[in-house]
């Protein structure tokens, strides 16, 4: 039985608190992540994280929709809740070619040799234009970024263009909102 309060001084059930708590506010998440590729000269090569909270990205791969079983623990991030990737920040610092960063989700079981991901967003282009600079990248993300509770989130550089052997340093964050 659900009993409404009837004035200040009434109390409220645990029920009728719980089913009448929503109020509208948004529950965000984010989550901070960094670190470096050095001697990257491919401009088809992902590369991410070779180990959980790595800074070395050595991790690498041509076509990022599927990966095997040795790059599955690398993802950045797993989602507790159902949710939306909305941003993604950068700062960098590279050579003279310019790079991006990709988002792509998959749903990991107890017994995966192999995982599909989709790309659910990107930075867009650094903007990188000199070396000896730290670039700034904020990108909004508003469609196709959705997320399920128990999905791994994997953050990859790959660079745009190519022009001699470039060092990249980083730092960055992905954020969004829970469901």
């Amino acid at each position: 039985n659900q009993s409404t309060p009837l004035s200040d001084f009434d109390l409220a059930t645990k029920k009728y608190v719980d089913d009448n708590a929503g109020g509208g506010s948004t529950s965000r998440w984010s989550h901070s992540w960094g670190g470096y590729k050095t001697s990257n000269s491919s401009s088809t090569t992902y590369y991410f994280q070779y180990y959980p909270n790595n800074n070395v990205w050595n991790n690498a791969d041509s076509s990022p929709t599927s990966i095997t079983y040795f790059d599955i623990y690398a993802a950045e991030w797993i989602a507790p809740a159902d949710g939306t990737l909305t941003k993604i920040d950068v700062f960098v610092r590279g050579g003279s070619d310019d790079c991006q960063f990709y988002v792509f989700k998959g749903t990991p079981s107890s017994a995966n040799s192999s995982l599909s991901l989709t790309q659910i967003g990107a930075s867009g282009a650094c903007g990188i234009t000199t070396s000896s600079k730290t670039f700034y990248k904020s990108a909004t993300i508003s469609s196709s970024n959705t997320f399920s509770a128990g999905d791994g989130l994997w953050v990859m550089l790959k660079k745009e263009s190519h022009s001699t052997s470039t060092h990249f340093y980083f730092s960055g964050t992905i954020s969004g909102e829970y469901s």
